[in-house]
């Protein structure tokens, strides 16, 4: 794990441009009676953390659709399977 910046919550009030200069190298803590008290993150790092738990559901219930088919890393399911495995269904636009 990378080394975390912790800057006492008062120091924000008086080095706030140097703190938040500190959140584009990484996380920086915010220390309150020197125990941690809430984290700062870029807003870069703060979307990439989101997107990343928004695929979380989707990774996990690929994972267990290809433990139930009894496959290894191979194995693969086409999008209609797996959409029924899940209790929907596709419709398909006619063609013109």
């Amino acid at each position: 794990m990378d080394i975390v910046d912790v800057v006492p919550i008062s120091d924000l009030r008086v080095r706030q441009q140097e703190v938040l200069g500190k959140i584009q190298k990484g996380p920086v803590v915010l220390a309150q009676r020197s125990r941690p008290g809430a984290v700062l993150l870029s807003w870069q790092r703060w979307r990439e953390l989101v997107d990343e738990l928004e695929l979380l559901p989707d990774t996990v219930e690929a994972a267990n659709t290809r433990t139930r088919l009894g496959g290894g890393e191979d194995t693969t399911i086409n999008a209609e399977d797996y959409i029924a495995s899940r209790g929907g269904t596709i419709s398909v636009a006619p063609e013109s």
